[in-house]
């Protein structure tokens, strides 16, 4: 069986002192790296055994690096952190056999990238449901054409496996520019 441990960058002492604490009583290893790991693979990172300071200038963001943890694992360690006061706000990131070759510094711009990403799609989603209230018979034509052109857009970028920030982007903007003169259905 795999040790399970967990790395932390980004984390202040206090902090990442409580989350310590709260990982002994689940059995997992918990040790904070930072700026000066950057450089390293992310595998060896995994090898330490000592906490080193909480200097972490390089990256914005709080990240939980986790080795051998099952979900289950996870999410009681997550729950229990809640449950203290102090919720985990960062970026969750499980090692694998792809990412423990790559140095700290490129998973954690890699895992940054994604969850700006992931919130953009989700912003972009919650915009297509917001079309839902939208009376288009109520609307001008040209208005409601733009407002459906934008919609399909949205729709085919959502279905398509490689998504890219710019487009993301571009849609919402379209999107929110084509809901300006939407006609709200009232329930």
């Amino acid at each position: 069986m795999s040790m399970k441990k967990v790395l932390l960058y980004g984390i202040d002492e206090a902090g990442a002192d409580l989350y310590q604490t709260i990982a002994i009583g689940h059995d997992i290893a918990m040790y904070i790296i930072n700026d000066s790991c950057l450089e390293r693979n992310v595998g060896d990172l995994f090898l330490l055994n000592d906490d080193l300071d909480s200097m972490h200038a390089a990256f914005a963001g709080e990240y939980m690096l986790i080795d051998g943890l099952s979900s289950d694992d996870l999410l009681g360690l997550l729950k229990a952190f809640a449950e203290e006061g102090r919720p985990f706000p960062g970026i969750v990131v499980t090692r694998t056999k792809v990412n423990e070759n790559w140095t700290l510094a490129v998973l954690l711009e890699e895992v940054g990238r994604e969850s700006v990403l992931m919130s953009r799609l989700k912003e972009l989603d919650e915009l297509m449901e917001d079309c839902n209230s939208i009376d288009f018979a109520a609307m001008d034509a040209k208005d409601s054409m733009e407002l459906k052109q934008a919609l399909l857009e949205s729709y085919l970028l959502m279905k398509d496996d490689q998504h890219d920030l710019a487009e993301t982007e571009e849609a919402i903007r379209k999107l929110r520019r084509a809901m300006e003169p939407a006609v709200r259905i009232v329930h």
